[in-house]
């Protein structure tokens, strides 16, 4: 769909104009929300191309298709061509009527910087968003192995697609690391942190309150790579020894129905809750606020090791002390005196943690406190100045 908004500055900023492509839900992108948020408060112009979903923004909506959830390899591929195609129309025609001054595309996929062939022939800036590395991402979701010939077009289409590209922006320090392993020009690169929006996700959003259950949260897309099924099992392993157990888990994904079964089987069904569906980013706070523990059991692969999970600083910004895998670049970024770390894939070592911060509501004050020191290095507040210093570089 594409959204347009506009706020108003002075008239010469008024005549500047940005397009947002990304093929995702734009109510539930909060990075992608959170770049419209930023221009629209510099007075730029931003319209957005995104995929349709009911809840629909109704200011000016165009429809590119709906969103492939499987396990299908091909049927992604197809359903990533079938939204390039009708984005690229839309675009170029675009383009023609608003004469955009930068187009931003977000990755996955890296090749939807193509869509903007026309404004980037006739004088737009290019920037690559990369969210995800699409190689190490495919690699471990399909099981395919590094040296298959599908990783290597997929490296190589990365690779093409930022030459393409004026900038390439990454999410993490670590992850910039890996992109220049892959041959992308380090000068080319500037990392933007994916972090929570402070007006958003907040210690003022989580209210103080009297409450019976202790609550476990898990918010985002339920895959079994991202863990759901190790969080579920410790679970299970803890329900007789935690009075009023709760395990809210808000979101979707290909993994949902599993994990529901799983749910099933362990007799969890009066402790795990499902949303079954995405919460839209504005709503996040009114149900994480409840919480007692976040948990972020993201499995360990070569991907993984390059994830900062976005719910995890959600968390951190709102006061919510976490439970979280060891990985590579959370490991890069929160001490063990910041977050509880247990080894992936280890129901039992969850199961500890867990029992650890319900055993010590100290400890979970202290961890909580001590975690948002991130948050003092790491804000948006930070992230959208250089953000915004990069698209007046690109626009003199």
């Amino acid at each position: 769909m594409i959204v347009k908004f506009q706020a108003f500055k002075t008239q010469k900023e008024k005549k500047m104009k940005v397009c947002m492509v990304v093929y995702a839900w734009y109510s539930t992108d909060a990075r992608v929300k959170n770049y419209v948020n930023a221009l629209k408060e510099a007075g730029w112009e931003v319209h957005v191309i995104s995929l349709y979903e009911d809840a629909g923004h109704r200011e000016k909506v165009f429809y590119c298709g709906r969103k492939y959830q499987g396990n299908s390899t091909m049927k992604y591929i197809l359903s990533y061509f079938s939204f390039f195609i009708k984005a690229l129309l839309k675009l170029s025609i675009n383009f023609l009527k608003y004469k955009y001054k930068i187009i931003h595309v977000h990755n996955m996929p890296d090749f939807l910087v193509f869509t903007a062939i026309v404004p980037r022939l006739l004088g737009a800036k290019i920037i690559l968003d990369m969210h995800d590395s699409m190689p190490e991402l495919f690699s471990v979701k399909f099981n395919i192995a590094k040296s298959h010939f599908l990783i290597k077009l997929l490296k190589l289409q990365e690779l093409i697609s930022a030459n393409f590209s004026d900038c390439v922006i990454v999410v993490n320090h670590p992850q910039r690391e890996l992109v220049k392993s892959h041959g992308i020009y380090s000068k080319k690169i500037e990392v933007i942190m994916n972090v929570a929006e402070e007006k958003i996700f907040s210690l003022q959003k989580r209210r103080r309150k009297q409450k019976k259950d202790f609550i476990l949260v898990y918010h985002g897309t339920i895959s079994r790579r991202l863990g759901i099924e190790t969080a579920i099992k410790a679970v299970a392993l803890v329900k007789e020894k935690i009075k009023n157990l709760k395990f809210y888990i808000y979101g979707a994904g290909e993994y949902l129905e599993e994990a529901i079964k799983l749910t099933d089987y362990l007799k969890l069904n009066e402790i795990v809750y499902f949303s079954k569906k995405f919460i839209p980013v504005e709503e996040l706070p009114d149900v994480l606020e409840k919480a007692d523990v976040g948990i972020v059991p993201t499995e360990r692969n070569e991907y993984a090791e390059y994830m900062l999970p976005v719910k995890l600083l959600e968390y951190v910004a709102m006061g919510i002390p976490v439970v979280c895998s060891r990985l590579k670049t959370i490991e890069y970024y929160f001490s063990p005196s910041q977050v509880r770390y247990f080894k992936p894939g280890d129901e039992n070592d969850l199961a500890k943690a867990i029992l650890f911060f319900y055993n010590n509501p100290q400890a979970r004050k202290e961890y909580a406190e001590r975690a948002r020191e991130f948050s003092r290095i790491y804000n948006w507040k930070n992230e959208k100045e250089r953000y915004l210093a990069l698209v007046r570089k690109l626009t003199r």
